[in-house]
């Protein structure tokens, strides 16, 4: 975790494949799944990153997804809250 001036940011990155360039500007959606189409099957119902969004935001913070910057491999999540919430 990272504090600073004004918010607390959690960072989770790994070093895998990415995201798909054509579900990135979509994560965060109902059934929305790295995957495909969650209802395909395969098991991934494309519902967690939504509910986890969802829970973020009601908080009051944000989430933000990107991938790495080659030559660096992955994807990035970051989860971002104003100070102003601890404060209150």
């Amino acid at each position: 975790a990272t504090w600073t001036a004004d918010q607390i940011i959690i960072t989770i990155s790994d070093d895998g494949p990415g995201f798909a360039p054509e579900v990135l500007p979509k994560l965060g959606e109902p059934y929305v799944s790295q995957r495909g189409e969650a209802h395909l099957g395969g098991g991934d119902m494309g519902l967690g990153f939504f509910i986890a969004k969802t829970l973020i935001e009601r908080t009051g913070g944000r989430i933000a997804t990107r991938n790495r910057t080659p030559p660096k491999r992955g994807a990035v999540v970051q989860t971002l809250w104003p100070l102003t919430l601890l404060q209150a």
